[in-house]
């Protein structure tokens, strides 16, 4: 052997020569095996020569292993049974694949290594690890070529090498000995690569893969799970269809008790999705169910991988997921709240500019179906999350009207994205611009502190403090922004700084120059310092980048080509569209000039304004009139008085709906208003007759002159009010049809009668010729407060004879409910609603209209909320709890809740407002409801059902004053003290006392059983009472600590409806709303009085009768 060797050094074709040596004398070579052997080593030895075709001994191994593969010489090992020689061939044939070979050097490798498995009928593990080892890390990466030679291997002797796999992955799955293969800890990633490679060589192997699914080792099911996954994925496979049990058998891991196999599933769900359209409803299913899993992770990768879908092809997104992804926006968790919310704003941000862009893939029908997207968005910013509104601000000015547009694209998208908005969220979109011009204003105005040195410095001090923490309060983590703000306000000695910054929040500066100061000023605070987070989170809430006056004349050069000059080559349907975008973005004009009324101020824009207010549409022309209104101060009055000829006609003979419009326009334009506006009364008295065309007009117009221009509207009062409102209009009913029980209560608009339409702004009349007044309040007051009071008493007919429909009497009795909270909100009138008018006021709550219901709240809500009505109206919400619409009554809940926390603030915020608590602390409205129910007409102390009702009611109203169990001393307080009181309306009738403490009683149940950890502590203060109501008990009356409830009465409130955050009874309401099954508890407050008209009519000319009897005896 060692002569052959020496002579291979001093021959190169040496071993050509052995070979056919060999091939002669193989049979006689074979006897002797060890010669063999040595003779095929040398063989292998010299193949390696194959690795660098450039090398001297390339040539001759090229003919070896030419001869070799043609005779297939290496096949003698197998009956030598010499596997460690073939394994040395393997091994050896794998480390010089390189990609420099030629395509015939590794067919000729190829042949020589599939003739050993077709001849052979056993092969070493050795072997088969010596080929799955390319297959796996690191080997796989570190050479793809020979990655690509053992793949083309497998393809090859896929037939032979079928029962080596499958004997393998059994003894490593099943019966789990494969401890001594080289390969054994990269089970599941071979599988992969062979299934990958040729999926035939695994079909014995797919049944074990499905029993290993269902093993109790949980890390096992995570492996084998994201292995079919994988498997399942690809665009090419079809896996699921060949083999539909492993494919159920996978479903099932969805619903995995253990939350990483389900979160495994979901992440290769968009796979299945865009891939595989067949698997989409299965996939869909599952992936609804995990939306509401339990665990977040798996609720935030279910958000993850349909907002990736959905990026991917928006369809092969089902709308139910889509419907589940947003649905996400109201998560518990705030991190799945922002993902959804900021993935739904990037889809929408894609989808819209590859829509505009023609971008294949992307059709305009793609963008209609996700249009909803910006609805939901803005539906987020009802949440009372600070981090909600924050994202949704940052979604709206990165994603769905980005800043990074020119300014013509910009308003082209914002005008687009207005117009698709519903109503819930145009009013969140008109919230977002408000709070963020309240931002800017206040930023504004604490910089501004610091330029005023006139100022005394304590005061100084105290407003710096209090614009800082109005500031704080819209940022997340309030406490800590205070402090970041404290830190500002000492750098904002710096007048770079504090140039810059007033700068960034100029409403007259161009969108870019907003943005360059805001980040200059972000520079001159440094990255490195802890503020910089907190002043750019305020700088991206308050400062004007969205609009500046270049996109306010965009958009009304918009609405003026698209209302004014529509396109010839248009077609019907796309002018109406158009029609329709541009109203909407005249609406957000409006909204805009509230709000920043600076950058209206172009003569173009309002040139541009006045094309719009000679249009058609009365709908167009009343928003041209209020951004007119707004901007009034901006306009010259050369402009103005182009305007006074269109505002005279518009306002005593244009449409109704807009006459108050313009009077409030004429008083804003013109610099000296009175002038015009007495001619516009000389005109508008000559209409004051029912017959004239244009009445409606005529008292529209009267209404807001006699509200905010008493001057004019005074001197001819007793002609307008008495001689024609009252006299000719309200108690004159001209309709002789007589009207059944069974009538509708409510109508459109334009189903309305003439007559009531005309006496509703009668009544409106009345109440704002109160409001404008400025002496004799009482001697005015009373007799309107007595004639909306009758309204109510008797339903909305006055005449009491039939001859208002129901609907129209439903419109009265609305009108007449809002004149008088408008009337109590004035501190001249609140004093002179009597006790029986407010309790008759308040049932209104309780009308058997829903419409009149929602309008009364609606009143309510308002009044309550600028803190103009007294505390005592609070107590209305007592009353709300025997409302029968779900959704109606947690909306009143939240209202309620809102308006507790509203003074609660308040209380907070103003030392003021700590002198006065017993008109501004909630808890002190306890005493209001206290007294309201106890005389409601439907309670009654002893009917348990009466009782269920309003016991109920109580825990309505009681339910946002007891959050937190903190004042449990001070209403049990409250409530012992009512009950050393009797009723100031009725001290001799012992029967009207008792009725207010057995509530007093209810009321205490309800605490007692409802409310837990309460603190029993005694209240260390003084609690006060209304005098209007309650009189203390004489002197010497013994304490009264009896209980004026039935002995077996039970106290606790009703369970809660689902959905519902309240406990309410359910009140008769008509059959249309009564649900089956559901039992009457107490009937809504009837206010028709049929069988005692006469009776009632007696009895309120006897009073009037007294009053004037009185009035004489007093002077």
């Amino acid at each position: 052997i060692s002569l052959l060797l020496s002579f291979f050094y001093i021959h190169p074709s040496f071993f050509s020569l052995l070979f056919l040596f060999f091939f002669q004398f193989h049979t006689l070579l074979c006897l002797i095996p060890i010669i063999a052997q040595v003779v095929f080593s040398l063989f292998v030895t010299q193949l390696q020569g194959l690795e660098k075709p450039g090398a001297p001994a390339f040539r001759s191994s090229f003919h070896l292993l030419e001869c070799l593969a043609t005779t297939k010489a290496f096949n003698l090992c197998l009956s030598l049974d010499s596997q460690e020689l073939l394994a040395d061939l393997f091994k050896m044939m794998f480390a010089i694949v390189n990609d420099q070979q030629s395509s015939k050097v590794k067919m000729y490798m190829m042949d020589i290594m599939s003739s050993v498995f077709q001849e052979g009928e056993s092969l070493s593990q050795e072997i088969l690890d010596t080929i799955l080892t390319n297959f796996v890390e690191p080997t796989k990466s570190n050479s793809k070529a020979v990655y690509n030679f053992a793949a083309d291997f497998v393809r090859k002797t896929s037939q032979y090498l079928e029962p080596y796999i499958q004997l393998f992955f059994n003894n490593a799955l099943v019966v789990g000995r494969s401890a001594e293969s080289e390969v054994a800890d990269h089970i599941y990633d071979l599988i992969l690569e062979l299934h990958a490679i040729d999926s035939s060589i695994l079909l014995s192997v797919m049944p074990q893969l499905e029993f290993k699914l269902k093993s109790t080792d949980t890390e096992e099911r995570l492996e084998v799970t994201r292995l079919l996954a994988k498997m399942f994925s690809p665009r090419e496979s079809r896996l699921a269809s060949e083999h539909k049990s492993l494919w159920t058998c996978f479903l099932a891991r969805f619903t995995d008790i253990s939350p990483s196999v389900r979160v495994e599933c979901i992440r290769y769900s968009k796979y299945f999705l865009v891939y595989h359209p067949h698997l989409a409803t299965e996939v869909a299913h599952h992936l609804h169910e995990r939306f509401h899993d339990k665990d977040e992770k798996v609720r935030m990768e279910s958000v993850k991988v349909v907002s990736e879908a959905a990026a991917d092809s928006p369809k092969a997104v089902p709308q139910s997921l889509m419907t589940d992804l947003q649905e996400r926006m109201r998560d518990k968790s705030w991190s799945i709240r922002k993902e959804a919310m900021t993935n739904l704003a990037r889809l929408y941000r894609q989808i819209m500019s590859s829509s505009t862009s023609s971008e294949v893939g992307v059709s305009r029908l793609d963008a209609d179906r996700m249009a909803w997207i910006p609805n939901k968005i803005l539906h987020s910013y009802y949440q009372n999350s600070r981090e909600d509104r924050l994202c949704v601000e940052r979604c709206l000015l990165s994603c769905l009207v980005p800043l990074s547009l020119p300014s013509e694209d910009r308003m082209q998208r914002l005008s687009h994205f207005f117009s698709r908005l519903d109503e819930n969220a145009s009013r969140a979109f008109e919230e977002l611009l408000r709070t963020r011009e309240q931002l800017r204003c206040h930023f504004s105005e604490l910089i501004e502190i610091y330029q005023k040195e006139d100022m005394i410095e304590e005061r100084k001090k105290e407003m710096k403090m209090t614009k800082i923490i109005q500031l704080a309060r819209q940022l997340p983590d309030p406490m800590r922004c205070q402090t970041h703000l404290r830190e500002l306000s000492v750098m904002l000695d710096d007048d770079r700084l504090k140039q810059h910054l007033l700068d960034a929040l100029q409403l007259t500066t161009t969108c870019d120059d907003v943005i360059k100061s805001k980040g200059a000023a972000l520079s001159k605070i440094g990255t490195k310092h802890g503020i910089v987070e907190t002043v750019k989170t305020l700088l991206d809430r308050c400062c004007p980048m969205l609009i500046d006056c270049k996109c306010v004349s965009v958009l009304v050069e918009e609405c003026v080509g698209q209302l004014c000059e529509p396109s010839l080559s248009q077609s019907a349907a796309e002018e109406r569209q158009e029609a329709t975008r541009a109203k909407k973005t005249v609406h957000l004009l409006k909204i805009l000039a509230e709000l920043t009324p600076a950058q209206f101020a172009s003569p173009e824009v309002f040139q541009n304004l006045l094309s719009l207010l000679r249009h058609d549409d009365s709908e167009i022309v009343g928003d041209t009139l209020q951004i007119l209104t707004y901007t009034g101060a901006n306009i010259d009055q050369t402009t103005a008085g182009c305007l006074q000829p269109l505002l005279t006609k518009l306002a005593h003979s244009g449409p109704p709906q807009l006459a108050r419009h313009t009077i409030r326009c004429i008083a804003a334009v013109f610099s000296e208003p009175t002038p015009i506006l007495h001619r516009v009364f000389k005109c508008l008295l000559t209409a004051m007759d029912y017959e004239h065309p244009h009445l409606l007009t005529t008292l529209s117009s009267m209404e807001e002159l006699a509200e905010t221009f008493p001057v004019v509207f005074q001197s001819s009062h007793k002609k307008v009010i008495k001689e024609f409102v009252v006299k000719k209009l309200l108690v004159v009913d001209r309709a002789k049809e007589e009207y059944s029980e069974g009538d509708p209560e409510w109508c459109s608009d334009d189903e309305v009668s003439y007559e009531t339409q005309a006496k509703v702004l009668g009544l409106r009349l009345l109440v704002s010729w109160l409001v404008g007044l400025e002496t004799d309040f009482e001697h005015f007051a009373s007799p309107v407060l007595r004639l909306l009071d009758m309204v109510l008493a008797h339903d909305g007919d006055l005449q009491g004879d039939d001859h208002i429909s129901a609907h129209d009497r439903s419109r009265l009795r609305l009108a007449a409910s809002c004149g008088l909270l408008k009337l109590a909100q004035s501190s001249h009138y609140h004093e002179l609603i009597s006790q029986t008018q407010f309790q008759r006021l308040a049932l209104s709550i309780q009308d058997t209209c829903d419409e009149v219901r929602d309008g009364f709240v609606s009143s309510l809500h308002q009044g309550l909320r600028s803190l103009k009505l007294p505390l005592a109206y609070l107590s209305v919400f007592a009353l709300a709890g025997v409302e029968p619409r779900l959704d109606t009554r947690l909306r009143l809940r939240q209202i309620l809740a809102n308006n507790v926390e509203r003074r609660r603030e308040c209380v907070k915020q103003h030392s003021k407002a700590k002198e006065n608590l017993q008109a501004i602390l909630p808890e002190y409205a306890v005493s209001h409801a206290i007294y309201l129910i106890s005389h409601h007409p439907q309670f009654s102390r002893t009917n348990p059902l009466s009782l269920d009702t309003f016991r109920d009611c109580l825990w309505f109203f009681l339910e946002p004053l007891t959050k937190g169990n903190d004042n449990y001393s001070f209403l049990r307080k409250l409530l012992e003290t009512i009950k050393q009181t009797v009723d100031t309306q009725d001290p001799d009738a012992p029967e009207a006392s008792k009725n207010i403490y057995a509530v007093c009683d209810l009321a205490m149940g309800v605490l007692t059983t409802k409310l837990t950890n309460i603190k029993l502590g005694e209240f260390p203060g003084k609690v006060l009472l209304p005098s209007k109501l309650f009189k203390p008990r004489p002197k010497d009356a013994p304490t009264n600590t009896a209980c004026y409830l039935p002995p077996d009465y039970n106290c606790t409130p009703t369970k809660k409806l689902k959905g519902e955050n309240v406990n309410a009874s359910v009140s008769v309401t008509p059959k249309s709303l009564q649900k089956k099954g559901r039992r009457v508890l107490v009937k809504l407050v009837e206010r028709r009085p049929r069988p005692n008209q006469r009776a009632q009519r007696h009895l309120l000319k006897q009073e009037e009768g007294e009053r004037k009897l009185c009035r004489r005896k007093h002077g």
